[in-house]
């Protein structure tokens, strides 16, 4: 397959290229399978990457849960295509248990044609104080043109190096390379956390909280103009841009009229959060329910792999999709209804086939 790619950009322009396509929201892509759960299904992939354009989305990430090393390559392949030029593609990079294998993993994104990446910190036990991390940390980056986004993260991973776990002085530091260009702030760091990544980093790198209420409060503090690599389609349709808009907004400096687009989706951010609070704390998703809240505004749908990542889905079942729709008119969306084409992903229902499981049933 000859895969369309963007135009290169420099380490040097990297800072300025993510403030001019950084605005606005990214969401995660994630994979479509044949009914039996053998195969991945392109068509399907590529479904959800135009639909990514309809929601005006500036980047997708590919998220690849449950897929195989070499399933993940080629779902990153088939969304990169897809893209061409009308949407950005990330996706994770940088990991490793040894450098070279992290510095591969980086050489492997370029290849791929990913615009930019998610980099985690390395956890590797030998990797103990703040200078070695940050020395492993710039080797990686360094050994890559493509734009960085660090991801300050949940757990207990840092907390020797500041009590609320996000590492501020290797994040400092690194925002000092050119190519690191923003910081992903996922959805359990609280508000005093929050504050003080944007008074320390927010004038350095862009920040991509997940924590929509937080954002007017973080704005007063340093510029907001994107939220980074979640399922903005809870909180959203292409018809009801809500996060997009409200990004947008904020970006301009119409805090006051950002507000009024956040309390007409407010119920869907609340829904987010509930779904995700039992599990995100424990480095799990709720994958089923993310997958179908693509699905009910539009998207292909289709259950994923069950357990994958170390961690069991969180069931499925036909009343929690019924609160999802009905969350979803309350917000001024009509929400997709019928789970037996959920189930099977829209295009192969629209084809004939069907899944295994009953719309009766959990998912």
């Amino acid at each position: 397959m000859t895969t369309t790619r963007l135009a290169p950009v420099s380490k040097a322009d990297r800072k300025d290229w993510a403030h001019e396509r950084f605005v606005g929201a990214e969401s995660s892509l994630l994979p479509s399978f044949t009914p039996d759960m053998s195969q991945l299904d392109e068509a399907g992939i590529r479904y959800d990457v135009r639909q990514s354009v309809k929601h005006g989305f500036f980047s997708l990430f590919c998220a690849g849960v449950g897929l195989t090393p070499e399933e993940k390559q080629r779902f990153i392949e088939i969304a990169v295509d897809e893209a061409g030029g009308d949407i950005l593609v990330s996706s994770g990079a940088g990991g490793g248990a040894t450098l070279e294998a992290a510095i591969a993993s980086m050489r492997e994104a370029e290849e791929l044609g990913l615009s930019h990446v998610m980099y985690s910190l390395p956890s590797a036990a030998h990797l103990e104080s703040e200078e070695d991390i940050l020395s492993f940390a710039r080797q990686v980056i360094e050994a890559t043109d493509l734009g960085i986004v660090l991801y300050a993260q949940s757990g207990k991973r840092f907390s020797k190096l500041h009590p609320g776990n996000v590492p501020l002085g290797i994040f400092e530091a690194l925002s000092e390379l050119p190519n690191v260009v923003g910081a992903k702030l996922t959805q359990v760091l609280d508000p005093v956390m929050t504050y003080e990544c944007g008074q320390r980093l927010g004038k350095k790198l862009l920040l991509g909280p997940v924590n929509l209420e937080l954002l007017p409060l973080l704005a007063s503090v340093c510029p907001v103009q994107f939220t980074a690599m979640w399922q903005v389609e809870a909180c959203q349709s292409p018809d009801k841009p809500y996060v997009v808009d409200y990004l947008r907004l904020l970006s301009q400096g119409r805090t006051i009229e950002a507000v009024r687009v956040y309390w007409q989706m407010q119920p869907l951010v609340r829904l987010f959060w509930e779904e995700q609070a039992a599990v995100l704390r424990d480095g799990g998703h709720p994958w089923s329910h993310l997958k179908y809240h693509t699905w009910a505004v539009g998207g292909n749908g289709g259950t994923l792999r069950q357990g994958s990542g170390g961690h069991a889905f969180a069931p499925l079942p036909p009343a929690e999709r019924q609160r999802i729709r009905e969350t979803y008119a309350t917000c001024g969306i009509v929400a997709d209804s019928n789970d037996d084409e959920f189930a099977a992903g829209r295009l192969n229902y629209a084809r004939g086939e069907r899944s295994h499981l009953s719309s009766s049933e959990s998912f």
